[in-house]
Parts: structure tokens; C-alpha cells; sequence
């Protein structure tokens, strides 16, 4: 299940938590190849400086999950979480480039000038699932409120994705999980079922279309590694054992 999001909005920190978490928990290990570069994260969080964002190409990490626990319920599962992304500026790129096409040409053109584009579709129509991270918290300082907030980062981040699998996916229907996640909970405060109704409510046409091509939107609100001053959850973040549960649910059906 690979992860997506535009520049700077906290993927590389979600893939680092999702690792720590599953590792203290006892639920997965990280898969061995990935070590090396994991070590790199690892470093940066230790040493308390910032995750440099990921510049170009694609930065590989894959999580074996074994088993997880929410609400004193245990299933086992046997599924394999990678990050398998474009980076946060491909994935812009991408996006304009879908806005640029719809504009000239509508859907139901079969092909795009644009290789980052191409990439991204490639990607939806293969996946099994998909998460995709938002960050709300750039937009709190030129908005009157939360919900202004989250519906300008939803417009910019969230909403160029929904019509980019509408445009993959075409006439075929197939389930595929799309896990909306918020990250920096720790600043913006909202739960992931408040942000669920926004999103419902603001686009259910886009939804609905979705909806009918076996498209499953879920959204959670998360904090990742390093930001919480409780000494467990600086490494376990807050908001993962549900978001894993979840995704145990939708890939093991």
C-alpha cells in the first residue's frame, strides 16, 4: 500500500512512526533491506533535527505486519505495508499536470504528455489500497478556523487525488481502501471522525462517483514520532493502532 501527499506534509515521519509503532508493539518487523535507509530516519529523530523531505525518486520502505490489537480485539493478518511513493514535488507536479489535462481534454483521454502523472496512475491502478497524507496545519495561520483549514487543504492536497483515480480507475470497479491521513494532530487538535464529516459533506459528489468504482474513503488524525513530550509516544505517535487495525481489516478481506 504505497503512500502519497504533496511536499512537506509528514509522509516520510508517518512511514518512520508506522515502523517504530508495529516494532515496539510487537506486531511486524521492518523488512531487512530496508535497514540502511531506516537507520538514516532513525538519526534524525534521535537527534531531535528535522526528516529532510524526500527530493526526487522513490524511497522504499516495507513493513511486514503480522498481527494487530485495537479495542482488546486481536486478528492475526499477514500483509506487507510499502512506501513505494513518489516524492511530495513529483506528486504536485502530477496533479497540475491532471488539472492542466482535465482542462483540455476531460477524462477520457488515454494518455498524458506528463511522466510524473503517468506514474501516479500507474500506481492507482495497480494498488491494492492507498494512504495519503494531509497536512492541514500550513493553512491554520491564513484561515478564520479549523474547518477553513482543513477544506483549503482538502481543495489543494486531497481533492486532486480523488479525480486522479476517478480518471485511473475509468470503467472498471475494483475495492481499493484510500485512507485520508491527517498528520500533526498535536497542533491541529481534530479527531479523525470530525474530519471524516467535513470531508463527506463537502465532497459527496466526487464520493458517490468513487463509491461506485469500490472506492472506500477513511480518514484519521494522527501524531507522529518525535513531536509528543510522554516518553512512550514520542516513538509510538498517537492514532496508529486504529489506522493499522483498519487497514488489517480492509487488506485481509
Amino acid at each position: 500500500m504505497p503512500i502519497v501527499g504533496v511536499a512537506n506534509a509528514g509522509k516520510t515521519y508517518f512511514i518512520t512512526t508506522m515502523v517504530y509503532f508495529v516494532s515496539i508493539m510487537g506486531w511486524g518487523t521492518l523488512d531487512e533491506s530496508c535497514t540502511h535507509y531506516f537507520e538514516e530516519l532513525l538519526g534524525y529523530v534521535l537527534r531531535g533535527e528535522p526528516i529532510p523531505p524526500t527530493k526526487s525518486g522513490i524511497k522504499r520502505v516495507i513493513l511486514h505486519v503480522d498481527r494487530v490489537v485495537y479495542g482488546g480485539v486481536e486478528k492475526r493478518v499477514k500483509f506487507t505495508l510499502s512506501t513505494a511513493d513518489i516524492s511530495g514535488a513529483q506528486f504536485e507536479t502530477a496533479m497540475i499536470a491532471l488539472n492542466e489535462q482535465i482542462s483540455s481534454g476531460g477524462l477520457e483521454r488515454e494518455s498524458t504528455s506528463s511522466r510524473d502523472l503517468e506514474e501516479v496512475l500507474r500506481l492507482l491502478r495497480r494498488v491494492h489500497g492507498l494512504i495519503a497524507i494531509v497536512d492541514i496545519t500550513r493553512h491554520l495561520s491564513d484561515t478564520s478556523s479549523k474547518k477553513k483549514a482543513v477544506l483549503k487543504a482538502l481543495g489543494q492536497q486531497a481533492v486532486p487525488l480523488l479525480r486522479a483515480f476517478q480518471y485511473a480507475l475509468g470503467h472498471s470497479r475494483s475495492r481499493k481502501p484510500l485512507f485520508l491521513v491527517f498528520t500533526k494532530k498535536d497542533i491541529h487538535g481534530m479527531e479523525g471522525e470530525e474530519l471524516e464529516g467535513l470531508v463527506r459533506y463537502a465532497y459527496a459528489p466526487i464520493l458517490a462517483i468513487l463509491k461506485k468504482k469500490g472506492v472506500i474513503i477513511r480518514c484519521y488524525a494522527v501524531t507522529s514520532v518525535g513531536w509528543s513530550r510522554d516518553d512512550l509516544s514520542f516513538f509510538k505517535g498517537e492514532g496508529f493502532d486504529k489506522l493499522l487495525y483498519d487497514l488489517a481489516v480492509e487488506l485481509t478481506r
